[in-house]
């Protein structure tokens, strides 16, 4: 079922957002330079346009039961993650933020949806996907604030693209041998 895979990019993502969101406003202030106005500015990007998608993604129906969906989505991620460690103007950043607010907005409705999708017990999956997502959170937020004070942001960036390109390598065959691209059920 599509949900395990829906899952491990919930937990993926998750992880190295909380990385990036709490971390990165330390790298724009010291790093870049940027103003405190300026870097909140860039993340309020992030966070209105994932709003906006949310709502969006929420009026379709096509991203639903689609295995390649979920694997674009992972991509996009693993994208973002790369270019971030190349990038270093506001603008860059600008489109950078909407980019990511789009895909994480995706990513948490692939995960919420496959998870309840056709469940009897929608109340546990529910559960599992709320424990992906704090266990994401709490352990991004752990890993990325000592990745930064041993060594740097670019670090931070190089850990969220091991994690999240070896996810993928495991996650790609096993869907394929579940038939997870074929499948339509729950």
């Amino acid at each position: 079922p599509l949900r395990y895979f829906a899952w491990i990019g919930v937990l993926i993502l998750y992880a190295g957002y909380s990385m990036i969101i709490n971390i990165y406003p330390l790298f724009a202030l010291d790093v870049l330079g940027f103003s405190e106005s300026l870097t909140g500015t860039l993340l309020l990007f992030r966070g209105m346009t994932a709003c906006i998608a949310f709502v969006l993604i929420g009026k379709t129906s096509r991203w639903q039961f689609s295995a390649p969906t979920i694997v674009i989505s992972q991509i996009v991620y693993i994208a973002l993650v790369a270019a971030m460690g190349f990038i270093s103007t506001p603008v860059a950043y600008a489109v950078f933020f909407v980019i990511f607010g789009l895909d994480f907005s995706l990513v948490y409705m692939l995960s919420i949806f496959h998870g309840a999708a056709g469940a009897s017990n929608r109340e546990k999956r529910m559960m599992i996907h709320e424990v992906l997502l704090t266990v994401g959170t709490v352990a991004g937020s752990l890993f990325g604030g000592i990745l930064y004070e041993l060594y740097s942001f670019q670090t931070i960036l190089n850990a969220i693209l091991i994690a999240s390109s070896a996810a993928l390598i495991v996650e790609l065959p096993l869907m394929k041998k579940t038939g997870g691209f074929n499948n339509k059920s729950k």
